[in-house]
């Protein structure tokens, strides 16, 4: 899959999330989601984990509620 296609459909989950609306006693709770991608690149799985899990917590720490893609290749 291309490396677009990857990040549309991510960002395509995560707008779908943003919008939902859940009904908890008489109460309108809105969520978001966060999204660290990585690359397949002749990684090991352990490697790929954490640069998914950094990816991760780099989109945490610039404001939350977006998708990126690890620096690492």
């Amino acid at each position: 899959m291309h490396p677009d296609s990857v990040m549309e459909t991510f960002e395509g989950l995560r707008l779908s999330i943003e919008k939902m609306k859940v009904r908890v006693n008489k109460e309108t709770i809105r969520t978001s989601v966060s999204i660290g991608v990585c690359s397949l690149a002749g990684d090991s799985l352990e490697e790929m984990i954490k640069n998914a899990d950094n990816a991760l917590y780099k989109a945490k720490a610039e404001g939350r509620n977006r998708v990126l893609v690890s620096d690492s290749p």
